[in-house]
C-alpha cells in the first residue's frame, strides 16, 4: 500500500501493463515470508513463531532470524499453546546465534525458568535477584542483577464495584465532575459499548458535563476509525497530549498494552492479575499536575456478586480462565491497595505459581482438574506443529513429510493450519454500502465500486480501510461461506476478505442483526442480546 513501492514493482515487474507481475510481486517480493530477511524488521510475534513451524518456507524465517538480536515483547500475554512454541522459537533462536532480549513486567517465575533454560541456562537455576532484574543467560550459564524503578513506588487504591455498567458509569462520572481524565477497560467488546451507552445516556441527562469528552476503542471499528481513535486517545493521554479537562476513555484490551496513556483514575473488569497490574500501569503512568481530589490513584476493580469460589464469572470473564480468575479473586482479597512496583511478582506468583490455598483446595480441586487437562491439550497441540529441539543429532527437517500451511485463508482446516495462537474462527470482512441496487465504498454512498471488476489500486487500498477483523460465533462461518468476489481472488491481500453490504448502516446475516454506527463501532445482535 505504499505509493513508492507500488511504482516500483509496476516499473519492475509489470512492464507491460498486466496484472500478473504485480500479482507475482505481491505473493513472492514481500510476501511475509521474506520479511524477516530484511536487516531490521518490525512485526508481530506470529511471524517469528512461524519460523518453528512445520510449513513449507519456515526454514526461510528462521534463517531471517539467524545471528540477529531478536526483541521480543510481552511475552507474558499468551495462553499455554503460544508459550510452548515461544520456548522452542527461544531454543532455536539460540541454536542459530541469535541474541534474545525477552520483555515482561509480569512474568511468572515458573515460565521465566523455562524460558531461561531453553535457550541454555543451566537446569538448576538459582534466582535469588530482587525485581524489578534483568537475567542474563548463555550456555551452561546465567546471571541475575536488580535495578531500581525508573518510576517512583505508587500506591494504588483499590475500590470493588458490581457488575452493572449503569452504576459503574455514575461512579466514573461522579469522580471526574469536577475535572480528570478516567478509563473503562472492558473484557468484551459487548461490554465496552454497554459501559459507554450507559456514559452516554449520563451525559445526555446531564449527569455528566456537556462538554466531557467520551471514546470508545476497541477492535470492531473499521481499521481506518480504528487507526484514527488510537492517535486520538494517544494526542489526549500520551505523555504531552492536550489533556482535556475532563475525558473518559472506553475500551477492551487494546489500552491495556503498547499504548503510552496515562489516566487519572480507571476502572476495569476483574482479568488475571498479570493484566490487572498492566491496566493498572496506565495509572497516574507520567507526571503531571492533576485534579486534587484524583491526587492519590484509583483503581475501581468490577467483580461479580458472590463469593470468590462460587460467583459467575461468564458475563464479566468468561474469555479467561475460571482457575486464574478465581486466584485473582483470593490474592486480592481483603486488599485495598496495591503498590508498584513492590507488590507485582509477589501477586502473581500468587495466582500462577504457588499451590492453592489449603482452605481453598478442595473447592477448587474440580476447577484446577478441567484447567490442567485444558492445557496439556493445549502442550500437546503445540508439541506435535513445531521443529524438534535443535539439540537432537538427527535432521530436525526431515520427519516432515507433509507440512503444515501457513497461508492466511481462514477456512483452512484446523489440523493443517499452522496456527501461532488458538481462538475462534475469524474472518476479515469489508464492510460496503448499498442503495439502489449499487454498491458503494463509503457509507453516503458517493463512491460506487463495481464488484464484478478487478479493483484498482485506490479502491484496494480502500477496502482494506473499510475491514475489520470478526469472530463472532455462527456468523462468521455463515459470511466466511459465501464466495467473495471472483476479481478478489487475483488480489493478494483481498483473496481472503468478505465483503458485508449494509443498507443504511445495517444488514441481516442468519440471524444476526448488525449495525455500523460512528461511534459504537460494529453492533452485532442476535435476537436482541449483544454478540
Amino acid at each position: 500500500m505504499v505509493e513508492g513501492y507500488e511504482r516500483l514493482i509496476q516499473a519492475v515487474y509489470d512492464p507491460d501493463g498486466t496484472e500478473s507481475g504485480e500479482i507475482r510481486a505481491e505473493r513472492w517480493f514481500v510476501d511475509k515470508k521474506r520479511a524477516l530477511l530484511a536487516s531490521h524488521a518490525v512485526g508481530t510475534i506470529d511471524q517469528a513463531l512461524l519460523g518453528i513451524l512445520r510449513t513449507p518456507h519456515g526454514f526461510v524465517r528462521l534463517f531471517g532470524l539467524a545471528g540477529k538480536t531478536v526483541v521480543l515483547d510481552e511475552v507474558h500475554a499468551y495462553d499455554t499453546y503460544t508459550e510452548t512454541l515461544l520456548e522452542r522459537l527461544v531454543a532455536w533462536l539460540g541454536a542459530v546465534g541469535a541474541t534474545v532480549v525477552l520483555l515482561s513486567a509480569t512474568l511468572p517465575s515458573n515460565r521465566r525458568r523455562r524460558l531461561l533454560r531453553a535457550f541454555g541456562a543451566p537446569p538448576d537455576l538459582a534466582m535469588t535477584a530482587s525485581y524489578p532484574r534483568v537475567s542474563v543467560a548463555s550456555a551452561g550459564q546465567m546471571n541475575e542483577y536488580s535495578f531500581g524503578s525508573l518510576r517512583a513506588p505508587l500506591v494504588v487504591g483499590i475500590e470493588r464495584l458490581a457488575d452493572d455498567a449503569n452504576a459503574v458509569a455514575r461512579v466514573l462520572a461522579d469522580a471526574i465532575g469536577d475535572g480528570g481524565c478516567g478509563g473503562w477497560i472492558c473484557n468484551t467488546v459487548g461490554r465496552a459499548q454497554a459501559a459507554y451507552r450507559a456514559l452516554r445516556s449520563l451525559r445526555n441527562e446531564g449527569a455528566l458535563p456537556a462538554d466531557t469528552v467520551l471514546l470508545l476503542f476497541h477492535s470492531r471499528f473499521l481499521h481506518a476509525d480504528r487507526a484514527r481513535i488510537e492517535r486520538d486517545v494517544e494526542r489526549m493521554l500520551g505523555r504531552s497530549g492536550e489533556r482535556p479537562r475532563r475525558a473518559i476513555i472506553v475500551g477492551t484490551q487494546v489500552l491495556e498494552q503498547s499504548l503510552d496513556i496515562d489516566f487519572d483514575l480507571l476502572a476495569t473488569d476483574i482479568s488475571p492479575i498479570d493484566l490487572i497490574l498492566q491496566r493498572t500501569g496506565r495509572l497516574h503512568r507520567h507526571s503531571r499536575l492533576r485534579p486534587p481530589h484524583l491526587a492519590r490513584p484509583r483503581l475501581l476493580l468490577i467483580v461479580p456478586e458472590g463469593g470468590v469460589l462460587d460467583a459467575p464469572l461468564k458475563q464479566v470473564a468468561i474469555v479467561y480462565e475460571a482457575l486464574v480468575i478465581r486466584r485473582t479473586l483470593l490474592a486480592l482479597e481483603g486488599r485495598t491497595e496495591v503498590r508498584l512496583p513492590d507488590d507485582i511478582e509477589r501477586l502473581v506468583e500468587e495466582v500462577y505459581t504457588y499451590p492453592d490455598p489449603p482452605e481453598h483446595a478442595a473447592a477448587l480441586a474440580d476447577c484446577r482438574e478441567a484447567f490442567k487437562q485444558r492445557m496439556l491439550a493445549q502442550e500437546i497441540n503445540a508439541g506435535g506443529r513445531v521443529l524438534p529441539p535443535p539439540s537432537i543429532a538427527d535432521d530436525p527437517f526431515g520427519q516432515f513429510g507433509v507440512p503444515l500451511r501457513d497461508d492466511d485463508d481462514p477456512g483452512l482446516a484446523d489440523d493443517l493450519r499452522a496456527a501461532t495462537r488458538l481462538g475462534d474462527f475469524s474472518i476479515e470482512i469489508v464492510c460496503l454500502n448499498s442503495r439502489e441496487d449499487r454498491t458503494f465504498l463509503d457509507a453516503r454512498c458517493t463512491a460506487e465500486i463495481d464488484l464484478a471488476k478487478q479493483p484498482s489500486r485506490d479502491q484496494v487500498r480502500a477496502l482494506i480501510e473499510r475491514g475489520m477483523r470478526l469472530s463472532t460465533r455462527g456468523l462468521v462461518h455463515h459470511i466466511y461461506r459465501q464466495n467473495g468476489p471472483l476479481p478478489w481472488r487475483k488480489s493478494s491481500v483481498l483473496r481472503h476478505r468478505r465483503p458485508v453490504v449494509f443498507n443504511d448502516r445495517r444488514a441481516k446475516i442468519a440471524g444476526f442483526e448488525l449495525e455500523l454506527d460512528d461511534e459504537l463501532g460494529l453492533t452485532i445482535e442476535r435476537e436482541g442480546h449483544p454478540a
